[in-house]
């Protein structure tokens, strides 16, 4: 069996480059195994490069009343989570993923989760982890809920 330097050759981990939030979201599918609907999905992110480290996925609640208390259960057992495995996140991605409902548009979907989003972020923040972006995917569009264009 050959022993190789750590020091020298190719890393055994292929990493890959995303820049924007147009390559966040064409990576969420192949980042989860499969294309979450109706999900919120958070992403821990560690180091300055922001390796990707755990992640979660829960089903959107459909009464608005519950977005507070399950943002600060997602942004604690992330954060705790990541702790627990390795080190705490350094900054978070957060994923709305709902398509329109009956007679509503992909942009009337966004505006409806932004509370959602605006809840996740501050929960995050809440925990000293910042959310460097949270985006809503609809109807095979995505928007940004911390970029204003």
């Amino acid at each position: 069996m050959n022993k190789r330097d750590a020091t020298s050759g190719p890393s055994d981990v292929q990493q890959i480059t995303l820049r924007g939030p147009a390559e966040l979201a064409d990576a969420l599918p192949y980042l989860m195994g499969f294309h979450p609907n109706d999900s919120v999905v958070m992403v821990a992110l560690h180091g300055g490069r922001g390796r990707f480290g755990g992640r979660l996925r829960l089903g959107i609640p459909q009464d608005p009343g519950e977005w507070a208390p399950v943002a600060d259960q997602l942004a604690q057992s992330l954060i705790e989570g990541s702790e627990q495995r390795d080190t705490r996140p350094d900054a978070i991605v957060v994923f709305l993923c709902q398509d329109p409902a009956e007679g509503e548009s992909a942009s009337q979907a966004m505006e409806r989760l932004r509370p959602l989003a605006q809840r996740l972020r501050r929960a995050c923040g809440a925990l000293d982890v910042p959310v460097l972006e949270a985006l809503c995917i609809s109807d095979g569009r995505y928007w940004s809920y911390c970029c204003p264009d």
